[in-house]
């Protein structure tokens, strides 16, 4: 059993970051405390469903350079995801799929493929520079 597996079905609830339940940047920074070693900053401020919010914590965190984009997925990497221009909504690639939290699905697993037939328009990824030094 891929440790993605244990997360499917806690429920989705904004701002939170573990206890049985996340919200998307949550799972994100959970992930990848957990499973990676990698500690991302949290913004507390922001829900997802504010597009302009997210898109500009995301931008912080790729300008600071800690996080350089990549065009084919690895396992650790950041997908932001966005049904019109602005991001404003994140999940973890792993095990051949992202890992994500929604509102309304809770946790879930879904291709990339899944993600797009949903609405998804704009799909990209990121790694922490920690990851890609060890790829």
């Amino acid at each position: 059993m891929h440790w993605s597996e244990n997360y499917l079905g806690m429920r989705w609830e904004p701002y939170a970051t573990g206890g049985g339940a996340f919200d998307c940047w949550g799972l994100v920074q959970h992930c990848l405390a957990e499973h990676y070693g990698i500690k991302l900053n949290r913004y507390i401020d922001i829900l997802t469903d504010d597009h302009k919010a997210f898109s500009r914590a995301v931008s912080r965190e790729i300008q600071q350079g800690h996080w350089q984009k990549i065009d084919q997925p690895i396992d650790g990497a950041v997908v932001l995801m966005s049904m019109h221009s602005l991001f404003h909504h994140v999940g973890i690639f792993t095990n051949g799929a992202v890992l994500h939290s929604k509102d309304g699905a809770d946790v879930c697993i879904e291709t990339i493929k899944t993600l797009k037939q949903t609405g998804f328009k704009r799909i990209e990824f990121f790694i922490h520079e920690r990851i890609a030094k060890s790829s």
